[in-house]
């Protein structure tokens, strides 16, 4: 739920709803017609790509005083890539990923719910016939944090939740995928994610610091 609302306000605030979507169009537009007589499996026309394995999420923050918060735990990542071969080895897409840590570490603090979410445009290219790859997207990112609140002293008490604002994210990944048939492969990537985006805690605002890393199974589709 948390990961739902934080993609429908990345969407709301940046407007780019309308055009993710008119991107996507053109680039199907320009997608090469399939060959219907090739004799190897190849990557041709509008392609989808989906991962999901674990994530390791790290987030730290300077809040002062010579102080800093550091955020880390073990998550759920799940990527959706969707986009489209401009030539034999270039594809042009569309990126979004998802982080869910339900149990991360919070300084004093345990069981806090850690999110992200990346919202990006890229590229990937394809060695073939190798089938091995890389791909990046640039985009926006937004972190979250959600746990009971604790109070430090009299007047200070961390909140039990709180959103980063739209803030700068990247997105590598680096795979390999073996052909099921023509149209449909899977393998395995590794990922990382870098952020970087402003976050206000206990009346101090500043940059909050994330950096992902992950290896997941890869199903892709064209």
């Amino acid at each position: 739920m948390l990961g739902r609302r934080m993609l429908s306000k990345t969407l709301a605030y940046t407007g780019w709803g309308a055009f993710l979507i008119s991107l996507l169009s053109a680039l199907c537009v320009l997608a090469p017609a399939p060959a219907s007589a090739q004799s190897e499996p190849a990557h041709l026309g509008v392609q989808m790509r989906m991962s999901a394995g674990p994530l390791y999420l790290h987030a730290t923050q300077d809040v002062g005083a010579g102080q800093s918060e550091n955020i880390s735990g073990s998550a759920l990542g799940f990527a959706f890539t969707m986009g489209s071969m401009i030539s034999e080895r270039w594809s042009l897409g569309l990126d979004l990923m998802l982080g869910h840590a339900p149990s991360a570490s919070r300084g004093v603090l345990a069981s806090t719910n850690f999110s992200m979410l990346h919202v990006g445009a890229g590229a990937t290219y394809w060695f073939m016939p190798a089938n091995l790859y890389v791909a990046g997207s640039l985009g926006v990112l937004r972190s979250s944090v959600e746990a009971s609140p604790i109070r430090v002293g009299s007047n200070l008490e961390i909140p039990s939740e709180e959103v980063s604002k739209l803030g700068f994210g990247l997105h590598l990944d680096a795979g390999k995928l073996f052909w099921l048939d023509r149209r449909f492969g899977m393998g395995a990537a590794a990922s990382l994610l870098f952020g970087a985006a402003e976050n206000q805690i206990a009346g101090t605002s500043s940059v909050r610091y994330l950096v992902g890393v992950g290896v997941t199974l890869t199903l892709t589709f064209h």
